[in-house]
C-alpha cells in the first residue's frame, strides 16, 4: 500500500473517531442508540461506516496533494532534465589490456559511451545488465606492478631522489612494459635492451589515468595527500649501464579526474546547473573522482630505452595509515565509471478515446526487467496513414513554423509501481520497486485536420530496473563484456551501487505536503543562485543553505550520508582581489573566498577532502560572471586543510 495514503487514512480515521467522541459525549443518548461511538464501544457496522467515510476522504486529499505535482514536474521537466527521473545503478569497470597485441603501444581506445554487459545473466528472464561508460579509456602495454607509500625521507633519498626538507614522504608506482601475453614468458633483463619493441619509448603514450580503489576511506586519505600535500612528481628508470636516472615533472602535469563536462556520469543537458550534477554524482559513486591524471609524459616516456620505471610522487607530510594499506590493488589503470543507463526503443503505446492517459510499457513480455528513465522522442501515427507526426513536452517550444494549435504536445506522471502478485506471493528481497509512466497527449482529439491518432511510439532511456541489484562481481572471471569488443576481460572494481526511486516518487522526499510538493518547491528554489543565498548571510546558522542542497541531491535513507550533510557546520564568505593568467594575459579580477568549515567526526570510514574537491568545482560554476571563486576548507579538528587556488568562474566572460 502507498505509504502516503495509508497516513493520509490513518489521520482521517482518527478525526471521524475523535468528532464521534465529542458527539457521544455531547449526546450520549443518541450514541447509544446508534450502538455506541466511542473506539471501545463501537457497533461494527458503525465503525466501518467510519472507516469507509476514512477511506473515500483520504483518497480526495491524495488527489488534491497530487495536482500539484502534476503542474510543477512537467515544468520540471524541461528547466532540470533528468532531476525528477529514477536514479539508476552504477559502477567503476576496469578493463584488462590484451597484452602481446602490438596496437597496444599506439593506444587501443574505447570510446565514451560505449556499452559493458554484464555476464550474469538472470535465470529466468535471460536479461542482461547493461552499462553505459561515462569516459573514454586508453589501453596501453603498460602493468603496475608494484606500490608502496614511502615514510620519511630516508626512503626518497635511498631512490636518489633529491626532494628537500618538504619531501617527507612519497608515493612509488613500478610500472611493466608488457609485450608477452604471459608475463612469465616476458624476456629477461638483458634481453630488454636489444629489443626496442619492449621499451617505453616504444609507445606514443601522453598521458595516464589512474583510479584510486579500496577501501573509501583509504582511498580519500590518498587524495588528500596527492592534491593537498604534493611538493614533486617525478619519473625514475635505470639506464643501460644500470645506473638511475630521476627525471623531474611540473606539479601541473598532475590532474584530478571526473569533473570535465565530457565524461558525466549520467546524460548532461545544458540546459542544467553544472555543479548538480556533480554533487548527484558524489553522491551516487565517489569513486568517479576518486584518482588523478598524470599528463605530457611523451617527452619522458620516449627517452626511457627499458621496460621498468618508476612514478614517484613527495609529500610534504607522511600518513602512518597509508603506509599499511597501499598496495598495487589500491590503484586501477584503464578503469572508467559507468550508469546503467542505454536507449531502447518501447513498445507501442494504442491510443484510445475512453482513456486520458496511458501506461508506458518498455517490453510487453518482460515489463519488469526495464525501467523508462527519460522519454528521448515521441511520435503519434495517424489511423489509416503512414505517415507520423512528432510530439512535443508540454512547455517546449515547437520548430520554427509549426503553429502551436497544430502541434502536439505530452505530460508525463510518474508514480510508485505496485508489487505484482507474484513478488508478493514469494516476498522477492528487492530493495528497489521502481515506478511506473504514463503519458497524456494535447490537441489529438477533434483537430481540425480531421487526423485520429491511434498509438504512439516511444524511444527512451532505461535502466533494467532491479535486475543490478542482484549481480555477482567479484567473484572470478570476467564480470562484463564490452558490446563491441568481446575479447577483453571487464571488472566490476567499485559497485554496482543500488538504483534509487525518484524525488517525485521517493515518499522519503515527499515531506509533509506529499506528492513531491517539498522536493519541488526545493528544486524550484535552485533555479536561482546566488552567494548571499548560499552563505546564509544575516542568520545564525550560516550553513543551513549549503545543507540543504546537498540532502536534495543525497541519498536517501543512509544514515552515514545524512551525518555527513549535518557535517557541514559552517560558510562564510567575504570578497577578494586576485591576480589572475591567462592566455590572453594577467589582470586584477574581484571574487570571493568562500570558507566552508567541516566536522571530521562526522565523516568517520570516509573523509571531508573529496567533498571540499567537490564543492570548489561546484562553487566555480556558482560564482557570478567575471567574478574569482576561492575556495577554503577547514576541520574544527585540524583546522585550514586546503585553500583551493583562485580561479574564474565556469560562466562566459565579457
Amino acid at each position: 500500500m502507498n505509504r502516503e495514503f495509508l497516513e493520509l487514512y490513518n489521520r482521517e480515521l482518527g478525526i471521524l473517531k475523535e468528532e464521534a467522541k465529542q458527539f457521544a459525549a455531547e449526546f450520549p443518548g443518541v450514541a447509544e442508540r446508534l450502538g455506541g461511538l466511542l473506539e471501545n464501544n463501537t457497533d461494527p457496522m458503525i465503525a466501518g461506516l467510519l472507516e469507509g467515510t476514512a477511506y473515500l476522504a483520504s483518497r480526495v486529499q491524495l488527489k488534491l496533494k497530487h495536482e500539484y505535482a502534476e503542474f510543477t514536474d512537467n515544468l520540471l521537466d524541461q528547466l532540470l532534465p533528468d532531476y525528477l527521473a529514477p536514479v539508476p545503478s552504477a559502477a567503476l569497470l576496469r578493463v584488462e589490456p590484451p597484452y602481446g597485441d602490438p596496437n597496444l603501444k599506439d593506444g587501443v581506445k574505447i570510446a565514451a559511451g560505449s556499452y559493458a554487459d554484464a555476464r550474469f545473466v538472470e535465470r529466468e528472464r535471460r536479461i542482461a545488465c547493461k552499462y553505459r561508460l561515462a569516459s573514454e579509456i586508453t589501453l596501453w602495454p603498460f602493468e603496475l606492478g608494484q606500490a608502496e607509500f614511502l615514510s620519511g625521507p630516508a626512503t626518497l633519498q635511498a631512490l636518489g631522489i633529491e626532494a628537500g626538507p618538504a619531501g617527507q614522504a612519497g608515493l612509488r608506482l613500478s610500472l611493466l612494459r608488457r609485450s608477452a601475453a604471459d608475463r612469465l614468458t616476458e624476456p629477461a633483463d638483458k634481453q630488454v635492451a636489444q629489443r626496442p619493441d619492449c621499451w617505453f619509448a616504444n609507445c606514443r603514450t601522453d598521458e595516464l589515468t589512474f583510479h584510486l580503489v579500496g577501501q573509501e576511506g583509504d582511498a580519500i586519505r590518498l587524495y588528500e595527500q596527492l592534491f593537498g600535500a604534493t611538493t614533486g612528481i617525478y619519473v625514475r628508470y635505470l639506464d643501460e649501464a644500470g645506473d638511475p636516472v630521476i627525471v623531474p615533472l611540473p606539479k601541473t602535469c598532475l590532474a584530478q579526474i571526473g569533473f570535465a563536462p565530457d565524461e558525466p556520469l549520467f546524460p548532461s543537458d545544458r540546459r542544467v546547473f553544472r555543479g548538480f550534477d556533480l554533487l548527484r554524482e558524489y553522491f551516487v559513486l565517489p569513486a568517479k573522482f576518486l584518482g588523478f591524471r598524470l599528463t605530457n609524459l611523451k617527452p619522458i616516456l620516449s627517452a626511457i630505452r627499458t621496460n621498468r620505471c618508476d612514478i614517484v610522487i613527495a609529500f610534504r607530510q607522511g600518513d602512518s595509515r597509508l603506509q599499511s594499506v597501499v598496495r598495487a590493488d589500491s590503484f586501477a589503470l584503464y578503469a572508467a565509471s559507468a550508469s546503467n543507463l542505454f536507449e531502447m526503443q518501447l513498445a507501442r503505446v494504442p491510443v484510445k478515446d475512453n482513456e486520458h492517459e496511458y501506461h508506458v510499457v518498455t517490453d510487453r513480455s518482460r515489463h519488469l526487467d526495464f525501467e523508462a528513465h527519460r522519454l528521448i522522442r515521441m511520435h503519434a501515427h495517424v489511423t489509416g496513414s503512414a505517415d507520423k507526426m512528432e510530439v512535443y513536452p508540454l512547455y517546449a517550444a515547437p520548430p520554427l513554423g509549426v503553429s502551436v494549435t497544430e502541434t502536439m504536445f505530452y505530460t508525463v506522471r510518474r508514480l510508485p509501481r505496485r508489487r505484482s502478485q507474484e513478488e508478493r506471493r514469494n516476498a522477492q528481497p528487492t530493495q528497489y520497486v521502481g515506478s511506473d509512466m504514463f503519458v497524456a497527449l494535447t490537441n489529438h482529439r477533434d483537430r481540425a485536420d480531421g487526423v485520429h491518432v491511434a498509438e504512439l511510439s516511444l524511444r527512451a532511456l532505461c535502466s533494467n530496473r532491479h535486475l543490478t541489484e542482484h549481480l555477482p562481481v567479484g567473484q572470478g572471471g570476467a564480470d562484463f563484456i564490452l558490446e563491441d569488443r568481446t575479447t577483453l576481460r571487464v571488472d566490476c572494481v567499485t559497485g554496482p551501487t543500488l538504483p534509487r526511486d525518484s524525488i517525485a516518487t521517493d515518499p522519503e522526499a515527499r515531506g509533509q505536503h506529499g506528492a513531491g510538493g517539498t522536493s519541488a518547491w526545493r528544486l524550484i528554489s535552485m533555479l536561482s543562485l546566488n552567494h548571499l543565498g548560499l552563505s546564509g548571510y544575516g542568520t545564525r546558522d550560516s550553513a543551513a543553505s549549503l545543507r540543504e542542497i546537498l540532502s536534495l541531491f543525497a541519498t536517501r535513507g543512509s544514515a552515514a550520508i545524512e551525518r555527513r550533510i549535518q557535517g557541514v557546520i559552517n560558510v562564510d564568505s567575504k570578497p577578494i582581489t586576485r591576480r589572475i593568467r591567462q592566455r590572453t594575459g594577467a589582470g586584477v579580477v574581484r571574487g570571493l573566498e568562500v570558507t566552508v568549515t567541516l566536522d571530521e567526526k562526522h565523516f568517520e570510514g570516509s573523509g571531508i577532502y573529496l567533498l571540499g574537491a567537490i564543492l570548489d568545482r561546484f562553487l566555480a560554476e556558482y560564482v557570478g560572471l567575471n567574478n574569482v571563486v576561492e575556495t577554503v576548507i577547514r576541520s574544527t579538528e585540524r583546522g585550514e586543510i586546503m585553500r583551493w587556488p583562485a580561479q574564474l568562474g565556469r560562466r562566459q566572460q565579457l
